[in-house]
């Protein structure tokens, strides 16, 4: 928690997530869960829901911006809803699902007109507009096929790998794993 700025620790628990399906390692789930909340609790905006540039507890600040636009690099807030909007599937959070759904309507109009200046965001409303699929693999082996899934392109997913099966996530609920790697496909927890 020595970051100052919004971009960095949205970026931090980005890369968490993306680690957590490079490595199937779910205690990554848990620590960028562990930075959201910090987040949550020192950048929010409580009147509109967004996240603000600077630090609640930095004093060195005369006014806390709120930035929306992605540039070069994304926004902090465009960040976040994408971060929210994917821990709220892997851990069954529906207001932080709720939130996240929130910060992108309230942009819609301009993200459709501007989508250059709203990257991160369209691609953000496609996924919620279109649905998320939820690609989790368990058993054994499955690690070793998770590379090769991961090799192909699959757009608008959340992909979870346990070799054991026995973490507390409910994408793993009723997921009992045999020697051999099993693929379910789900979308809103109901898995084929």
């Amino acid at each position: 928690k020595n970051f100052a700025f919004l971009d960095d620790y949205a970026l931090l628990v980005q890369a968490l997530l993306n680690l957590q399906e490079i490595t199937g390692n779910v205690d990554w789930i848990f620590k960028a869960k562990e930075i959201t909340d910090y987040i949550l609790s020192n950048f929010s905006e409580d009147e509109t829901g967004f996240f603000l540039f600077t630090d609640s507890r930095q004093r060195d600040v005369i006014f806390r911006k709120k930035e929306v636009y992605d540039g070069a690099t994304p926004s902090g807030n465009a960040t976040m809803a994408n971060n929210i909007y994917r821990l709220s599937i892997l851990l069954n959070n529906p207001e932080w699902k709720k939130r996240a759904e929130m910060m992108v309507s309230s942009l819609s109009n301009v993200i459709v007109r501007y989508p250059t200046s709203f990257g991160v965001w369209a691609m953000l409303l496609a996924e919620i507009v279109d649905g998320i699929k939820e690609v989790v693999m368990v058993g054994g082996g499955a690690s070793i096929l998770a590379k090769r899934v991961l090799a192909e392109y699959i757009p608008h997913k959340i992909f979870l790998v346990s070799e054991t099966g026995k973490e507390q996530l409910p994408l793993l609920t009723g997921k009992t794993p045999i020697d051999k790697p099993l693929i379910y496909l789900c979308r809103e927890y109901s898995c084929l």
